[in-house]
């Protein structure tokens, strides 16, 4: 049996394929790639991009939604899938994927606008550029419905907590049992931005009054790239939340 050690190590070094780009036009930090599905998978590839979730369930997806995620991830995630359904007797769902930076925009203003303030939303939603789902490394997941896994729901929970590591696959956030993320993509994403901010990180925004960064305050949809990762914290360091957790969706 492998260890998690192993784990970590092969799916790092899967991970480490160079799929991602600074575009010249709109802000996006992923490739998109059309999915086909390993034959152990048991996917179907019909609605990868979005529409029906093809092998990833029933739910309605963006555009994007698929086809932006790491394709070895994606791999990982269509087994997950397939064994889930298999061995626990159900539907799980991916009903969300890959997130743009805007969409990830409206996510992060509609939290603050549902806990009252950056710090409180911080806690469930991550400022536009500073969540795996914008770099095609996390998925939310719904067993028989297009809402979210949680930890206390069973069998198909404890049945998660059992495999995910058969493939790869894990959830680091101890709030949303629904985010599933591979294993060592934390390290990708850091290499990543390193490699995109180039010869060092911008200024960052100015604190609010808590004295965490103003993310909030950034436009991503008319920012260009390198706005945005300015207001990324620098690798490993996550002002956000309680410390808890890696970081938030």
């Amino acid at each position: 049996m492998r260890t998690r050690r192993q784990f970590l190590i092969a799916g790092a070094a899967a991970l480490a394929a160079p799929v991602f780009i600074r575009p010249a036009a709109a802000c996006e930090f992923v490739t998109f790639t059309s999915y086909s599905p390993p034959p152990s998978s048991g996917g179907d590839p019909g609605g990868g991009s979005g529409g029906g979730g093809g092998g990833f369930g029933s739910c309605s997806l963006r555009a994007g939604a698929i086809d932006g995620l790491n394709p070895d991830f994606r791999d990982r995630v269509a087994q997950l899938i397939s064994a889930a359904n298999r061995e626990v007797g159900g539907q799980m769902n991916l009903y969300s994927g890959y997130r743009s930076i805007e969409h990830q925009r409206q996510l992060y203003e509609a939290a603050i606008a549902k806990y009252g303030s950056p710090a409180a939303a911080r806690r469930w939603v991550a400022p536009p550029g500073a969540s795996m789902h914008n770099f095609g490394l996390a998925v939310d997941l719904g067993w028989n419905e297009c809402g979210g896994i949680n930890y206390s729901d069973q069998p198909i929970s404890g049945w998660m907590t059992a495999n995910l590591g058969r493939f790869g696959l894990v959830r680091p956030l101890s709030n949303e049992g629904w985010h599933v993320e591979p294993i060592g993509g934390r390290a990708v994403r850091d290499q990543m931005i390193a490699g995109m901010r180039g010869d060092g990180p911008l200024p960052p925004p100015p604190p609010d009054q808590g004295g965490v960064p103003a993310y909030g305050t950034y436009n991503p949809s008319s920012s260009s790239c390198e706005e945005i990762l300015r207001d990324i914290p620098q690798v490993g360091l996550m002002p956000w939340g309680d410390g808890l957790d890696m970081s938030v969706d």
